[in-house]
């Protein structure tokens, strides 16, 4: 099996190879002041709908390269450390004080990257190991991992689909592949490169039951029967895709790393909508997730850090960073109100 260097380098070759070494050479830094984006540091900052806002709710010091965001309807935030081998955990950023602290760290977890969760277990990508991670969503005791590098290069992005079954992108060999749950048994690909997959980054799954796929060196989200293989088309063009979501109004979210934005499309026809949300300090996204209709948290992961967007008041969050409350760069096109 490869090590990390190797896996790492080719990882980003085709995105920016300079990050990774200009990564190992970041020296400790002082705290700047609150509106500038240098800090490499973890801050929470959450709006109430009421209208008063709250910026910081903790910091934990040196989280580099946030490669995945989950957050879930309770608001309870994940966040994959890929450059620290570590999942930081929020358990509610609604509530002010609430820390953000180590869900976990060690147990051969290298190179973390997509995460899903069902009812009892957090399932972690190891991107390093080629392995999927278990942890008990109670306790965060590590419970065991499953997948080789027979089944896995490198994986990313992942998605949990009826019938228990885990989609994972693997992102060396060209495929998508699948997993029973609990268990971790192999169930098969999905998808290859003679689909036309190079580098696909994440999975996600349409109402109708469909699979998207961002194939990030074909600038591409790929539409795939999960069931039969079948695939049924390109269902968007992005430039370099690497993190998408459905939002609970059925459209579909996708990440451009090289323009720093994500882009919003029909999850019917897969028709451009708009730019749903760019600046902020959201450079190189990777990954995105909605804790509910109106907030959408983003992993940035060029500038290290998470950024949070409000869809209603128009107000986006940096994390760290500053608070930037009007329209425009750092805010939604559609705003409701301007503050």
């Amino acid at each position: 099996m490869a090590d990390k260097g190797r896996k790492v380098c080719s990882r980003i070759c085709g995105c920016s190879l300079w990050l990774l070494f200009s990564c190992f050479s970041v020296e400790p830094q002082e705290i700047p002041l609150p509106d500038t984006f240098i800090n490499p540091a973890f801050q929470v900052a959450h709006h109430l709908w009421e209208g008063k806002t709250t910026q910081i709710i903790k910091e934990l010091n040196k989280v580099h390269k946030p490669s995945y965001i989950l957050a879930t309807p309770q608001h309870t935030l994940y966040i994959s450390s890929f450059l620290l081998d570590q999942v930081l955990f929020v358990a509610d950023t609604r509530q002010t004080g609430t820390p953000a602290v180590t869900f976990t760290q060690g147990h051969g977890l290298d190179g973390p990257w997509g995460m899903v969760a069902d009812d009892k277990y957090l399932y972690v990508a190891s991107f390093t190991t080629d392995q999927i991670h278990k942890y008990d969503l109670q306790t965060k005791r590590f419970v065991g991992a499953f997948g080789n590098e027979s089944y896995l290069d490198c994986p990313e992005g992942m998605a949990l689909g009826p019938n228990n079954t885990l989609y994972v992108a693997s992102f060396l060999d060209d495929r998508v592949v699948k997993f029973s749950l609990p268990d971790g048994a192999f169930l098969g690909v999905v998808a290859d490169r003679s689909h036309g997959l190079k580098g696909p980054e994440d999975v996600a799954l349409l109402p109708d039951g469909s699979l998207l796929i961002c194939s990030h060196y074909t600038d591409a989200v790929i539409r795939f029967n999960p069931s039969t293989g079948e695939k049924l088309g390109v269902f968007a063009k992005v430039e370099k895709p690497v993190g998408l979501t459905v939002g609970s109004d059925g459209n579909v979210y996708v990440t451009s790393y090289v323009t720093n934005s994500i882009l919003r499309f029909d999850g019917q026809t897969g028709e451009f909508i708009d730019v749903y949300a760019a600046g902020g300090g959201l450079e190189g996204p990777s990954s995105v997730s909605f804790a509910d209709l109106r907030t959408l948290y983003a992993a940035s992961y060029d500038s290290d850090r998470v950024v949070l967007y409000n869809s209603t008041s128009g107000l986006s969050y940096t994390l760290p960073g500053k608070r930037n409350e009007r329209p425009g760069n750092g805010s939604f096109r559609n705003t409701t109100r301007d503050r």
